[in-house]
């Protein structure tokens, strides 16, 4: 994961997704761990581990887990194969970062980061009660309609991903989410149907090559909104930003100082101005 503006809080007021907050410590794991140094680990302990664990390893993170609910569990590469082992516990977040074909159900997980090939047919399945989701760019393409069946998900963060022939309308059944976050994404080039989800509150929009943003004033639930590299736009493109009844604050750069100054002087959510 990347740190500075990828990883940077969009909305803490409302709850984002905690895989935007601030990079955290990574504690590595071995065989050679013991009991003694998990019960050492801070709450919200980060557990990460790229080769393949022994039985006895596994057992004492397996206990960690089972008494604290708050731990996060990072499987790269072969250790994705592992996952299976936690399937029945309930912690705060999931990455996986590697292969993973053995197709377990993890109905306690909340909160999952994608960064390998997973059939995304599947998540529903594996994942029926995810809450928060991101995938990035290991996992190549997404599937939104299968995303679009995940029927509490309330934070959605889609980076350097190819959405190949789909739409933003495939997403209209997830009623329930709250902020969503698009950057990068290869080959989408329209926002049309992101006013169908009537409770967003969030909205990041990061270097997509779209020809309009004529959805967005539709939009009308949004609180904050960052708009970044969309440069292809002018001031008139958003002027519609003075009008959205419920904004509180907005990041726009639509390129050049000039241009976002003169935005900005005219903005009532524009404080503490930025650092062009």
């Amino acid at each position: 994961m990347s740190p500075a503006r990828a990883e940077r809080t969009i909305a803490a007021a409302l709850g984002v997704a905690s895989f935007d907050e601030a990079p955290r410590a990574v504690f590595e794991m071995h065989d050679e761990i013991t009991e003694t140094h998990l019960a050492a680990l801070p709450s919200g302990a980060l557990l990460a581990w790229s080769r393949l664990l022994s039985a006895t390893a596994i057992a004492y993170i397996r206990n960690h887990v089972a008494m604290r609910a708050d731990t996060r569990l990072r499987l790269q590469d072969a250790a994705a194969t592992q996952a299976p082992e936690f399937a029945g516990f309930a912690f705060r977040e999931l990455t996986l970062s590697g292969p993973y074909s053995v197709v377990v159900p993890f109905p306690r997980v909340r909160e999952l980061m994608l960064d390998a090939p997973l059939g995304q047919h599947m998540l529903a399945e594996l994942f029926p009660n995810l809450q928060a989701l991101r995938i990035a760019a290991s996992a190549k393409r997404v599937d939104l309609r299968a995303i679009a069946r995940l029927a509490q998900l309330e934070h959605l963060d889609l980076s350097h991903v190819s959405a190949v022939g789909e739409a933003l309308e495939h997403l209209a059944p997830l009623q329930n989410l709250r902020a969503l976050r698009l950057a990068r994404l290869d080959e989408l080039r329209s926002l049309r149907g992101i006013d169908a989800l009537a409770n967003l509150r969030t909205l990041s929009v990061e270097h997509l090559y779209v020809d309009t943003l004529a959805p967005l004033p539709l939009c009308t639930s949004l609180e904050q909104l960052e708009l970044h590299g969309m440069w292809q736009f002018a001031i008139d493109d958003v002027a519609w930003l003075h009008d959205l009844p419920r904004l509180v604050r907005a990041d726009i750069d639509i390129g050049g100082r000039r241009k976002n100054l003169e935005l900005y002087r005219r903005a009532s959510w524009a404080y503490p101005w930025p650092t062009f």
